[in-house]
């Protein structure tokens, strides 16, 4: 079984990070059960790295 790392940078995007972590997990978990989503906050000035955090 494959361990899988998905890294996003993330740029001004507070309103789709929600929708975008559920795909991908939902996605990921079709291939295997281990994998790790990396969101790098890209200093765009928004709510994405408290959304990030939470």
């Amino acid at each position: 079984m494959a361990y899988i790392s998905v890294v996003i940078h993330v740029y001004k995007a507070e309103d789709y990070l929600h929708e975008l972590y559920q795909r991908l997990k939902t996605s990921l978990e079709i291939i295997s059960k281990d994998f790790k989503i990396i969101l790098v906050e890209d200093c765009g000035g928004d709510r994405s790295c408290q959304i990030i955090v939470l």
